[in-house]
C-alpha cells in the first residue's frame, strides 16, 4: 500500500510548508523557525500513519500488546539492514571525497555544481521508486519460488525507470540553464560550470537507475552482504582511484564526472551477472 503513506506524507508536506511561512515571516524565528516546521511536520505524517496502522485491520495493525523480540525474524532484518546502512555510508565517504576535488575547481565551480545537484536529484526519483518497487517484487516472488515472475519484475522495472527517465531528462536538458539560473541569476560563469555537472549527470542517470534495480534484484534473491562488498570495491574503490590517477593526469572538471557513469556501468555489469547466477542456483534447488 503505497497511496496511504503519499497521502500522509503530502499531508506532512503541506504543514511544513505552512509552518515554515508561519515561523519565518509570521514570528520572525529564521533558521530555528524552519528546523521547527520540519520536526512538527514528520511528526504530523508520523502520527497519521500510527493511527491508520492502529485502525487496520490488515496483516500490519499495530499492537503495542503485541510488541515483543522474535528473534529469527530480528536476524533476518540484520542480515539485510546492516549491508544496506554500511553501503550508503560507503557511498557518502565516496561523495566527500569528489566533493573535496570538486572544491578543488574553485568557488564558481563549487556554485555551480551546488546549483546542479539541486536539479538533478530529481532524477532519483525515478531510480529510487522502481528500485523500491524491484526489491518487493523480487522478494515476494523469491519466497514464492515463482523466478520467472522475478525475470519480468526486473525487466518491467527498467522499461518503466527508462520511461520516466528519458522525457524527465530531455526536459532538463532542454530548460537546463533557465533552471540554474534561477539559483544563480546573472551568473553565467556559475551557469555554465553547472550545465557541465547537468549535461553529464542527466543523460547518464538512467544507468544509475538500472544500477540500483539490478542491486536490488541480488539484495532480493537474499545476497545482501555481497552487494555491499562489490559496492564497496566497484563504487568507493573506483571513484577513489579514478580521483588519484585519471583525475591527477587530466585535471578537468568533465573528468570528474565522467567517474559516475563509468561506475554506473561497472556495478550494472556486476550485479547483472551475480543476479543471473542467483537465479539459475534458485532455480536448479526449485
Amino acid at each position: 500500500d503505497t497511496v496511504r503513506p503519499l497521502i500522509f506524507l503530502s499531508v506532512g508536506g503541506v504543514a511544513n510548508v505552512i509552518l515554515n511561512a508561519v515561523m519565518t515571516l509570521g514570528f520572525h524565528t529564521g533558521a530555528l523557525g524552519v528546523g521547527v516546521a520540519t520536526a512538527v511536520s514528520q511528526w504530523i505524517s508520523c502520527i497519521l500513519l500510527i493511527i491508520y496502522l492502529r485502525r487496520s485491520d490488515g496483516i500490519c495493525r499495530l499492537d503495542f500488546k503485541a510488541f515483543g523480540i522474535d528473534k529469527k525474524v530480528l536476524k533476518q532484518m540484520l542480515k539485510i539492514g546492516i549491508p544496506v546502512g554500511v553501503e550508503n555510508s560507503l557511498f557518502s565517504i565516496s561523495n566527500v571525497l569528489i566533493q573535496s576535488s570538486i572544491n578543488s575547481f574553485g568557488k564558481i565551480v563549487m556554485a555551480g555544481n551546488a546549483a546542479s545537484k539541486s536539479i538533478d536529484q530529481y532524477m532519483d526519483i525515478p531510480a529510487g521508486a522502481f528500485a523500491q518497487a524491484t526489491i518487493t517484487a523480487v522478494s515476494q516472488n523469491h519466497g514464492a519460488r515463482q523466478y520467472k515472475r522475478v525475470k519480468r519484475c526486473v525487466l518491467m522495472c527498467v522499461l518503466c525507470m527508462m520511461a520516466v527517465h528519458l522525457p524527465l531528462a530531455t526536459a532538463i536538458l532542454v530548460f537546463g540553464k533557465p533552471l540554474l539560473e534561477i539559483y544563480s541569476p546573472g551568473n553565467q560563469p556559475v551557469i555554465e560550470a553547472g550545465f557541465v555537472r547537468l549535461c553529464i549527470m542527466t543523460s547518464t542517470y538512467c544507468l544509475a537507475g538500472c544500477m540500483s534495480i539490478m542491486s536490488n534484484t541480488v539484495r532480493g534473491l537474499e545476497k545482501a552482504f555481497w552487494v555491499t562488498l562489490c559496492s564497496l570495491v566497484g563504487i568507493c574503490g573506483f571513484r577513489i582511484l579514478w580521483i588519484y590517477t585519471v583525475l591527477e593526469q587530466f585535471h578537468y572538471l568533465w573528468v570528474l564526472y565522467v567517474s559516475y557513469p563509468i561506475s554506473w556501468i561497472l556495478m550494472t555489469v556486476i550485479f547483472f551477472v551475480m543476479a543471473v547466477l542467483a537465479l539459475r542456483k534458485r532455480e536448479a534447488e526449485a
